[in-house]
């Protein structure tokens, strides 16, 4: 070899480390910023943790990847599939639109809401959807020829709205947010060729944000007359909280050509600890009895996600999912401490429920390319939608691809858009008498999404 091939094939390593470098650099620095802003499932859950999982729409997400870490968020055993050393990186960008248009609403006593300027107010939201980046990291290592551990940093919640402050909907909420960053460790274990099993803690962080006007015209007795924007105060309260979980699942491979995984992610109970604060009318002092500490509990559902993957050929592959989530937990949020007494909007949630089909086509020894659709049913019933998340049932189309780069690199590029349900607000005190500082409220929301994702793993 002479010293201009040394030199070469010096640098190719260098690269080759390189790259490998700044890929778990990236994977760690996502791993700080995993707070997620916008919900892109039922409730406020986020499914968007892997680009090669949103190109088949997360059809067989269970059952596992091939190639891919990012399976252990939906199914912890999918980690027994990968030997050596491997970390990887998924981000998705989240772009939504919604908005309700000629939304009505009135106080306790029927009278009309009025603006800042006393003229009747708006009757448009505005766009309440907030673009979002949402990353999520995995690493695995194989132990021993039959035991593998995995760690997965990723946001299984997260939720950001933002309505215009002057509209008529503003007492039952403006702004709204959830970040989440959960840390899953998992121990996985060959029990035979044909199954794995595997389980892990989870320790998570939960903050909330919640906004909106307070209507102290109707609370300090003026609800007669048409209710003053000028009069509003202005309310911002923030939480919260620790809490402990675990995840667990079981792969089943019966034959060389199908698998079928079974995921299992536990509830986690929130003891949330914060401030409210509420700005007098025009924003001049405080109000004393809107403001303090506070206290609130709120518990995440436990999901079971069931995935299949059948190989048709040494081309083709058909995956299935059905996924559930328990979020008929979710019965009321509850604000507690304050000398005016519990804050309480009714949510009486439901169990949500998610299904999807795709197929995985392998192109050429370095491309694979997939597709899927999937349909979800909503947690949120009608009679009890507020504007802080006007969620409905909706349809998933979804196309991606992979690309084997280098025999320790490979990347995947998923994308999906998303058909919502209108979503209709039909908030009353008469139904509900929680209500009652916050009036009623009729709207439509019509809502989009657009999602993509890109991922790269390395193996070391």
């Amino acid at each position: 070899m002479n010293e201009g091939s040394a030199r070469y094939l010096g640098s190719g390593a260098i690269m080759k480390n390189s790259l490998k470098t700044s890929v778990a650099v990236f994977a760690l620095m996502g791993a700080v910023s995993v707070t997620a802003n916008q919900a892109e499932a039922a409730g406020f859950a986020i499914r968007e943790q892997s680009a090669m999982g949103l190109g088949a729409a997360f059809a067989g997400a269970a059952a596992g990847y091939d190639n891919d870490l990012s399976s252990m968020f939906f199914n912890p055993a999918s980690v027994t599939m990968h030997e050596g050393i491997k970390g990887q990186v998924d981000a998705s960008l989240i772009l939504s639109t919604s908005k309700a248009k000629g939304a009505t609403a009135t106080n306790a006593l029927g009278n009309n809401i009025l603006d800042s300027s006393s003229g009747l107010a708006s009757s448009n939201s505005g766009n309440i959807g907030v673009a979002a980046v949402v990353p999520s990291t995995y690493a695995s290592y194989s132990l021993s020829e039959r035991t593998y551990f995995g760690l997965s940093i990723s946001a299984p919640f997260g939720l950001s709205t933002k309505a215009d402050a002057n509209w008529v909907g503003r007492y039952h909420g403006i702004e709204s947010t959830i970040q989440n960053l959960a840390v899953n460790p998992v121990l996985g274990f060959k029990i035979s060729p044909m199954l794995s099993v595997a389980a892990g803690p989870t320790m998570s962080y939960f903050k909330a944000l919640l906004t909106s006007a307070v209507d102290l015209q109707t609370i300090g007795g003026g609800g007669a007359v048409p209710v003053s924007g000028a009069l509003d105060g202005f309310n911002k309260t923030k939480a919260d909280d620790i809490g402990f979980g675990f995840t667990a699942g079981l792969l089943f491979t019966p034959t060389q050509s199908t698998r079928i995984g079974v995921g299992f992610r536990s509830a986690v109970k929130y003891k949330l600890k914060g401030t409210s604060f509420t700005t007098g009318a025009g924003g001049v002092g405080t109000t004393a009895a809107l403001t303090g500490n506070v206290t609130g509990k709120i518990t995440t559902p436990e999901t079971v996600s069931v995935g299949f993957r059948q190989q048709v050929n040494s081309r083709l592959a058909l995956l299935g999912t059905v996924e559930w989530a328990n979020w008929s937990r979710f019965k009321e949020l509850r604000i507690q401490g304050l000398a005016a007494g519990d804050s309480v909007t009714n949510e009486k949630w439901k169990d949500s429920w998610y299904f999807s089909g795709g197929a995985e086509y392998k192109w050429n020894e370095r491309t694979t390319v997939r597709a899927g659709a999937g349909y979800e049913i909503s947690s949120v019933p009608d009679a009890f939608r507020t504007p802080r998340l006007p969620d409905n049932d909706r349809v998933w189309l979804s196309l991606g691809s992979s690309y084997k780069v280098k025999d320790w690199l490979d990347v995947s590029l998923g994308l999906t858009h998303v058909f919502i349900k209108k979503a209709p607000i039909n908030l009353t005190v008469a139904a509900d008498p929680a209500n009652a500082s916050r009036g009623n409220l009729t709207a439509m929301f019509k809502t989009g999404l657009n999602i993509a994702s890109v991922s790269a793993k390395v193996k070391f």
